[in-house]
Order: C-alpha cells, then structure tokens, then sequence
C-alpha cells in the first residue's frame, strides 16, 4: 500500500499565492471591476436613518464577502467563491434596510439576559421583502443569482474539480478546482456586478436619508458600471459560458444594466 501524499500548509499557502497572482494576470478585463468596485466600496459613506454601528456592521460584511469571493475565485475555489458572494447577497439588503428604517436596531436585533447580542431569525425575510418592494428589479437579480449558487455551487454538487491525481507515489489531493476561464470570468462578473447593483440601494437610500455620496462616489459608479458593462458581450459569445447559462441560469445576464439614471 503506497502513503497518500497530502500537501504541507505552507506549501499549500505558496501555492494558492501563486495561483490567484497568475490569475488575475490572466483575467486582468474582469479582474479590474472587481478591484474598481471595492475601492468604490470604500468611499462609500455608510449613514443613515438607524443605527450607525449597525449599518456599518451589515456595510463591513458586504466588504469582507466581496474580498473573500475575490479571492477565493482568483486561488480557483470556486464553490468556496460562491458562498461568499451569496454571503455577501444576503449583508446587502441587510445594509440597506438598516440605512433605510429607523426601527432597524429593532427589527434586526434581539438581547440574551446576558447582553449578548443576535440576529432576529425573520430579519433577513424581511430585509428581502422590502428590496423585492422597492427595488423589484434588483431583486430579481440578487434571487437569481443566489439561485445560481444554490444549483451550481453548492460543495456537495461540485464536480468540475480535479480533486485527486494518482502517481506511484500514491494519491495527492488537491483543493483547487480545473482552471476554466470562462468560468473564471463568469464568477468575477458575478461578484463585480453584485457588489455594484447593492451600492447602487444603498447610495439611493443614504441619499433619501439625507446622507448624499460625493461626486466623485458618482463618477467611479459609472466608471465601474461601464467596465462590467463591457464583460457581458464576451461571456455571451463563449460557447461554454453561454451553454452553462442557458442550463442553469441565463437570467443572471438578462436586463443586466438598469434602466434608471445612476445619479439620483
């Protein structure tokens, strides 16, 4: 019987830095919204009508989930990549609820006898209840695309890995997924687009608020709109991206740009 070789973690850290450098690389056109939405992300000024720790709490998770989705599709994990961005789907209306609704402390938070603090159960029905009511396009598309990573990126339904190698060493495993541009592409798409339809909510209800963007918040807005604008064309036009979609979700694609002014 031969020893399975299983890879040793700083290895395994040197690896996946190399990996996720030689991707962006490769990927620098739908690399660069992503990195254009996070800066936007911080410029964004997170005030509102509730609490102000609690609208920066749902505004933090919404930063970190972007960044680990980034990550993790760079370093090709990507069902790993998929859950963090529906992560980051469910923190964005969240977000924007808190900015909204004065009762939102409320509405979101429950108290133990020991002061510690938890998320009420119903809150995030209810956060999507009132995006899907104001917001019904967006809606669609955060559904849609949660839909996608229920279908395709769940850990369990995942097999487009390249999980083992077999040598006469013995078996390696491996954690990075086959690297397949086009799904490459797709995935940063998914995250870039997401994070900029969720700014967009909450830009309008922090600008309903009383709390305006600056200018320049505006102009990279559109910057960022148009460069993920751009990506659309190409991921239709491959053949297996486009198949993909058609078998398990086209509709992430479909009335991409809205329709409304980007400046309010």
């Amino acid at each position: 019987m031969t020893k399975n070789a299983c890879p040793d973690i700083i290895e395994f850290a040197e690896t996946e830095n190399k990996i996720a450098q030689e991707t962006a690389r490769k990927h620098p056109k739908e690399s660069a919204p992503v990195n254009g939405v996070l800066s936007l992300l911080m410029e964004f000024r997170p005030s509102g009508r509730g609490e102000y720790w609690l609208i920066l709490s749902y505004w933090n998770q919404i930063g970190s989930f972007s960044l680990l989705a980034y990550i993790a599709a760079l370093r090709l994990h990507f069902a790993q990549a998929g859950w963090c961005l529906r992560s980051l789907l469910e923190a964005g209306p969240k977000a924007a609820y808190c900015i909204s609704h004065e009762d939102a402390l409320t509405a979101a938070i429950k108290r133990t006898e020991n002061d510690q603090v938890y998320e009420k159960n119903n809150f995030k029905r209810k956060c999507h209840h009132w995006v899907e009511t104001e917001y019904s396009e967006y809606s669609r598309d955060l559904l849609e695309k949660k839909s996608l990573i229920n279908k395709f990126c769940t850990h369990s339904g995942f097999l487009t890995v390249g999980s083992m190698s077999e040598s006469k060493a013995g078996y390696r495993l491996s954690c990075f997924d086959l690297e397949e541009p086009w799904l490459i592409r797709l995935m940063l798409f998914l995250i870039s687009d997401s994070v900029l339809k969720i700014l967009k909510i909450l830009a309008n209800e922090a600008n309903a608020a009383g709390h305006s963007q600056a200018t320049a918040f505006y102009e990279h807005f559109n910057s960022c709109r148009d460069q993920i604008e751009g990506l659309v064309e190409g991921l239709v036009r491959d053949p297996r991206c486009a198949k993909f979609l058609r078998q398990n979700g086209h509709a992430v694609l479909r009335d991409h740009r809205s329709p409304e002014s980007e400046r309010e």
